[in-house]
């Protein structure tokens, strides 16, 4: 859940992210966390293989494209 938008404090919230859905897979990339007014680089995500797991609970990103076919191929469509 994101939750950037609420009036608090927002420091340790995604404050840059970006994310493509197609009908097999669901990507996310997070690059950016608040903190003392601005956004720290981060290298998280999530990636789910919507077919086998369509409640999104199983959560197979790999920090630097580590699931090579599915993450690399939906990082290079955002």
């Amino acid at each position: 859940m994101l939750e950037y938008g609420r009036e608090r404090d927002k420091t340790g919230l995604l404050c840059e992210y970006t994310g493509i859905r197609d009908p097999t897979h669901m990507y996310m990339e997070y690059t950016g966390l608040a903190s003392n007014g601005g956004c720290t680089p981060i290298d998280e995500g999530e990636v789910y293989d919507l077919g086998a797991d369509p409640f999104q609970l199983e959560n197979v990103f790999r920090r630097n494209g580590g699931e090579p076919a599915v993450q690399r191929q939906l990082a290079d469509k955002l």
